[in-house]
């Protein structure tokens, strides 16, 4: 493996991450609002 590759790998399972935690805070909202 070089090391670019394993780089964009790390770089591409942030931006997984990211988009799964900006997902969860959504959720996280829209439960909150649905308690109100």
């Amino acid at each position: 493996m070089t090391e670019k590759s394993s780089l964009e790998q790390l770089l591409q399972e942030n931006e997984y991450l990211r988009a799964e935690v900006a997902y969860l805070k959504k959720l996280r909202a829209l439960r909150q609002s649905k308690e109100q």
